[in-house]
């Protein structure tokens, strides 16, 4: 559900988005997301969940690196208020980002951090 919305606000911007991992031969730019799940209960139930979205950004140039970062932190912010699959983006929360560089490939890196919470309909 959370992953399928951030594939598709992903993909606009690079359109080699991976969920989890991708293909060694991948040819940059690309970027992979990760989510971990906790959630969040009430007598009744499971009521919503606090995900933690990991995105590793991977491209050329660091200016390429700061554009593409600033692309995708528009874009996963426009998902709150939305609903995906029956389940409501309230709220979405950059957390902050790491940069790095490949000296074996020469390409450059940046983790991308964000919390978004979501409520069962």
């Amino acid at each position: 559900m959370i992953g399928e919305a951030i594939q598709a606000a992903l993909a606009v911007i690079i359109p080699n988005t991976f969920s989890s991992v991708a293909d060694e031969n991948t040819e940059a730019p690309f970027c992979v997301h990760t989510e971990k799940d906790t959630p969040e209960y009430l007598k009744e139930g499971i009521s919503g969940y606090t995900w933690n979205c990991e995105i590793a950004l991977i491209n050329k140039t660091p200016d390429l690196v700061e554009t593409n970062t600033m692309a995708i932190k528009t874009a996963l912010e426009s998902l709150q208020g939305t609903t995906s699959h029956g389940t409501v983006i309230e709220t979405v929360s950059y957390e902050g980002s790491d940069q790095g560089f490949d000296e074996s490939s020469r390409l450059y890196m940046k983790i991308i951090q964000f919390i978004i919470n979501t409520k069962n309909r």
